[in-house]
């Protein structure tokens, strides 16, 4: 995306591009950044303020969502500053910003949400964004609590009608670990509702690769092996789906 001249005239004309490459030269300043802004791996992205805090990590690498988030953040700083002025402003709207900016825990957000009159639209965004929360906690202890449990978890949020919205930041996550369980557990509607998802993202990564073979210049062994990995992914998936639309 950032290569597009699309994206390039957007961010001349709203934003300062400030791109850190990490490294570990002993004596050079700001080489700590990944840790100090609490990301957690390459690629980050967040939006900052003039005095270089974080308004927000959840940054999309699609221009229209990047350009939904930016518009965001100018109204968070609007209304932070009224707030900061002793202003009164709109508890509920405040509580949303700083909610869908990710600013608030789990516990943050539950606690401060609900002593809150929210509308119907707001009811909607808040569950969203809490399941975004509990989603973003999932995939920072994957690794500790393992991949049965973590897509456990995500089986029992979809049993309880909890799913991202389409497109989300955290739909692939939450796609992949459904799709897992629903396959362990034998359970033909979760996986019909994973499956596509995962068959529409396998073709993609194959198409992709296809698209490499003329003018690649690495080892052709190496990108004949993956495709193939794609290839039988596509065909397992289509396969299972087919055999779950049976029963």
């Amino acid at each position: 995306m950032f290569s597009k001249e699309e994206f390039q005239t957007w961010a001349k004309e709203n934003v300062v591009l400030f791109a850190s490459i990490m490294t570990k030269i002993d004596g050079r300043q700001d080489d700590a950044l990944l840790r100090d802004y609490g990301f957690g791996g390459f690629p980050s992205m967040a939006m900052l303020d003039g005095d270089g805090e974080a308004i927000t990590k959840k940054v999309e690498r699609e221009l229209p969502a990047m350009k939904e988030t930016f518009a965001k953040c100018n109204a968070f700083l609007k209304t932070k500053a009224k707030v900061d002025a002793g202003e009164e402003v709109d508890a509920a709207k405040w509580f949303m910003m700083r909610l869908t900016l990710g600013q608030l825990s789990v516990a943050e957000a539950k606690e401060q949400g609900g002593d809150l009159e929210l509308n119907e639209a707001q009811k909607v965004e808040f569950d969203q964004a809490v399941l975004a929360l509990e989603l973003d906690d999932l995939m920072k202890n994957y690794r500790k609590v393992g991949a049965e449990a973590t897509a456990n978890a995500v089986y029992d949020m979809f049993k309880a009608g909890r799913v991202p919205a389409a497109g989300s930041s955290s739909e692939t996550f939450f796609m992949s670990m459904l799709g897992s369980a629903a396959d362990k557990k034998n359970d033909g509607d979760a996986y019909l509702v994973a499956g596509p998802f995962l068959l529409k993202q396998a073709q993609n990564m194959l198409k992709r690769i296809e698209g490499m073979r003329e003018g690649y210049k690495g080892d052709p062994k190496r990108l004949e092996t993956a495709a193939e990995q794609f290839k039988k992914q596509v065909a397992d998936i289509e396969a299972k789906l087919e055999s779950y639309k049976k029963t």
